[in-house]
């Protein structure tokens, strides 16, 4: 995964039709400044570490569907 950051200063109907455009693919997310900073620092801190630790450890993710038959399993659900 790589996080990108842009900053816009003013947008017009190019950037808009842009964001637009990135917002169709769903394998990308895009957020407004006021969206990403409602998050708690702490929530931005430990998200920018996880990111981190698996573009250097590609093989350490599970998919979803691991993760909840894990947790299925652990909690006998």
């Amino acid at each position: 995964m790589t996080t990108i950051r842009i900053t816009i200063p003013e947008l017009n109907e190019h950037t808009r039709a842009i964001l637009q455009l990135l917002r169709t693919d769903k394998s990308i997310n895009v957020y407004e400044e006021d969206e990403f900073l409602n998050a708690p620092k702490w929530q931005i801190e430990e998200v920018n570490k996880r990111e981190k630790y698996l573009s250097k450890n590609p093989e350490s993710s599970i998919d979803l569907d691991e993760a909840l038959n894990a947790l299925e399993k652990k909690y006998d659900l």
